[in-house]
């Protein structure tokens, strides 16, 4: 019963780390204009660098949400929890 629940903590973790990576880039396209003006002064190879690790970032994150990698250990580890108590401990 203690794996099913440390497999959903650890699909907790991936879920919410994939989600704040995702929410914190969009907040610094957004807010943080000092960052934007420094960006335009750059060279085009510093721009082309930095928009690759980026996109490099974002593909990860996508990549991790959209297999559901965090949500579906999180449905079998407390899934699994529930259906191990409710079998085994009745």
């Amino acid at each position: 019963m203690y794996t099913a629940l440390i497999i959903g903590v650890i699909g907790l973790l991936i879920w919410a780390t994939c989600s704040r990576l995702e929410l914190a880039s969009l907040a610094n396209d957004v807010f943080f204009s000092a960052e934007h003006k420094a960006r335009q002064e750059m060279s085009r190879a510093e721009r082309a660098s930095h928009r690759q690790e980026k996109s490099l970032a974002h593909q990860a994150v996508r990549f991790f949400k959209s297999i559901g990698i965090g949500i579906g250990l999180t449905v079998i580890g407390f899934g699994g929890a529930l259906v191990y108590a409710l079998v085994f401990m009745t």
